[in-house]
């Protein structure tokens, strides 16, 4: 394996684990909150295509294939309700999602599915 592929590995690996598990918590966070994240996924762009500090990072990020982190962070929550919808969720999950269309303060407003998080009392 050559040094690029295992450092874009390596750090893709921890950087998926990281906005994976937080991806609800994530969600709907202020750009200045989230910056911090963006500067980390620029700098590990530049480290795996070994780009110096003043290039510019939005064709190293294209290159890779990596989304900017609020659209990853949104993409990651759709991909979840989607797979909800279709059946290969985890049950977990399935247990927190359930369509705003069977809540009864919101019937007269949706005329689509959406679905929203709730959380079933034990």
């Amino acid at each position: 394996m050559t040094k690029t592929r295992s450092s874009w590995l390596l750090i893709y690996t921890i950087f998926d684990n990281i906005t994976t598990v937080d991806n609800a918590v994530l969600a709907g966070l202020l750009a200045m909150t989230l910056a911090p994240l963006q500067r980390i996924l620029h700098a590990a762009a530049r480290t795996v295509l070994d780009r110096k500090l003043g290039d510019h990072v939005t064709p190293a990020l294209q290159e890779l294939h990596w989304l900017p982190i609020t659209e990853r962070i949104q993409y990651k929550l759709c991909l979840l309700v989607h797979k909800m919808f279709v059946g290969h969720a985890p049950d977990y999950i399935v247990s927190l999602l359930m369509p705003a269309s069977d809540i009864p303060s919101l019937r007269r407003c949706v005329r689509r599915v959406t679905v929203t998080w709730s959380y079933k009392e034990q």
